[in-house]
C-alpha cells in the first residue's frame, strides 16, 4: 500500500464526496501511523473549528469499537489558534501580537466612539442605538482583519461617493474604524481577534518553513478562506511529513476552468484553488 508520505510534496488528498469525511479521515490515520496505541500521539491534525476538532475526536472513538485504545492525534483548530496551546510552544509566540479583546468589551468600547461621533456631529443617539451599531462595525472590522485587506483609509470615501445623499453620514463611522478604533485599541494593549489569528497563523507557517517539526502534520477539511490559514496549508503541504486533505476537491477541472475560478468568489472551490 502506497503511504501518505511517499506521494511527492506539496501533498494535496481528498475524499469521495459521497464519504463521511471526518470518520475516513480518522480511519485512515489510524491505519496509516496507529501502529501501537501511543504512535498517533506524534500526529497533528488542524481543523477548521473547534466543533469540527472535537467530531474529529468521535470519529476515533467510534474507530476502537471495543479494540485496545489508543491516543488521539493532537487536534487544534486553524480557525480558533491559541498561542497557548500546541502546535504553540507556551510562551514562545504568545509575544507576537497583543492579547486579543474581549467581545463584549470590544462592543461597549464601539459604542462609546460611536457616541462620540455622533455628538460631534450634533446628534442625539441612544445608547441602545450604539450598541446595536457596533456590531455591524465590528464584523466589518473582523472582515477586513480576516482578508488582510492592508490599507483602507479611502474605503470611507468610496462609501459616501456610492450611498444617496441622505446615508452619506452613515459613511462617516467607517472613519471609526479605520482611524480611532485602531487608537484606542492601542491605548488599551490589545488587538482585534481576527488579525491576532492571522499574525499567529502566519508566524507558525514561517516557523515551520524554516524547522519542521518533527512528526506528521495533517491539515483537514479547511478550504483555505482564511489568507493566512491558506499560506499555513500550503507550508504544511511542503513539509517532509505534511499533508492536506481538502473536502470535495473536483479533480476533475481542467487548467482553463480552474483560471476561471480566480474571478469567481461565489463558487465553491475557489478557496482551495491555491
Amino acid at each position: 500500500m502506497r503511504r501518505i508520505f511517499d506521494t511527492p510534496a506539496p501533498r494535496v488528498f481528498t475524499t469521495p464526496p459521497q464519504a463521511d469525511f471526518l470518520q475516513l479521515l480518522a480511519a485512515t490515520l489510524k491505519s496509516e501511523f496507529g501502529q501501537t496505541p501511543e504512535s498517533l500521539a506524534k500526529v497533528t491534525v488542524l481543523t477548521p473549528t473547534r466543533r469540527a476538532g472535537r467530531a474529529l475526536a468521535a470519529a476515533f472513538t467510534r474507530l476502537e469499537d471495543g479494540q485496545q485504545a489508543t491516543l488521539l492525534p493532537l487536534i487544534r483548530p486553524i480557525g480558533d489558534v491559541d498561542a497557548d496551546d500546541p502546535p504553540f510552544e507556551p510562551g514562545e509566540l504568545a509575544g507576537i501580537a497583543p492579547e486579543a479583546i474581549n467581545p463584549v468589551r470590544r462592543t461597549f468600547e464601539l459604542a462609546r466612539l460611536i457616541l462620540e461621533k455622533d455628538r460631534a456631529q450634533g446628534g442625539d443617539m441612544h445608547p441602545s442605538g450604539a450598541i446595536a451599531l457596533a456590531g455591524p462595525l465590528a464584523a466589518l472590522i473582523d472582515d477586513l482583519e480576516t482578508e488582510e485587506t492592508g490599507d483602507v483609509t479611502a474605503l470611507g470615501e468610496t462609501l459616501r461617493s456610492l450611498l444617496p445623499a441622505h446615508l452619506r453620514e452613515s459613511a462617516d463611522f467607517v472613519s471609526i474604524v479605520l482611524t480611532y478604533w485602531p487608537r484606542r485599541l492601542a491605548e488599551l494593549g490589545f488587538t482585534d481577534p481576527a488579525q491576532r489569528r492571522s499574525t499567529l497563523l502566519a508566524a507558525l507557517a514561517d516557523r515551520w518553513r524554516e524547522t519542521p517539526p518533527p512528526g506528521p502534520v495533517i491539515a483537514a477539511g479547511s478550504t483555505g478562506s482564511i489568507p493566512a490559514a491558506a499560506d499555513l496549508m500550503s507550508a504544511i503541504a511542503h513539509l517532509p511529513q505534511g499533508a492536506v486533505v481538502l473536502p470535495g476537491l473536483d479533480r476533475d477541472l481542467d487548467d482553463k476552468a480552474w483560471a476561471a475560478l480566480e474571478s469567481d468568489d461565489q463558487h465553491p472551490q475557489q478557496a482551495m484553488q491555491a
